[in-house]
């Protein structure tokens, strides 16, 4: 029994042996592995290494589209105020010169009416010294 176990002990070891001669093969194998992907991730840095440069040339390039527009916009906004407080004084203008009108026109009015109530007063007034002067002389009853 001992002839069986030295004999299965040594087959064990023949078979321990046969892989690791493989490992060199193998290794082989494993390192052209790695070598790839050191490529591949030194391809993958370059390509984030341009992306952030491409991100910074996308964003100053916003920026400035950004503070252009902001420009721009305050011009606009400005003309648009300028033009509003134009037409504002200019409808102001009109609304005095129409004021001033009917101001002279309530004065024309009132005066002539006052005119005609003074003349309407005076006449009144001769017909009772008129109405006065008839009872006066009227004989007495």
């Amino acid at each position: 029994m001992a002839a069986d176990d030295l004999l299965n002990r040594v087959t064990v070891l023949e078979q321990k042996v046969g892989r690791l001669e493989e490992l060199p093969d193998r290794l082989g194998s494993v390192e052209g592995r790695l070598m790839a992907v050191e490529g591949r991730l030194a391809a993958v840095e370059l390509q984030i290494v341009q992306l952030r440069g491409d991100m910074c040339d996308g964003f100053s390039a916003l920026r400035v589209e950004m503070q252009d527009g902001s420009r721009k916009l305050a011009e606009m906004m400005d003309e648009r105020f300028i033009r509003q407080d134009a037409e504002m004084r200019r409808l102001n203008d009109e609304t005095n010169a129409e004021m001033r009108r009917l101001h002279d026109e309530t004065q024309t009015e009132m005066r002539r009416l006052n005119s005609e109530t003074n003349a309407q007063m005076r006449m009144l007034y001769e017909d009772l010294k008129s109405a006065i002067k008839l009872i006066g002389e009227a004989p007495p009853s």
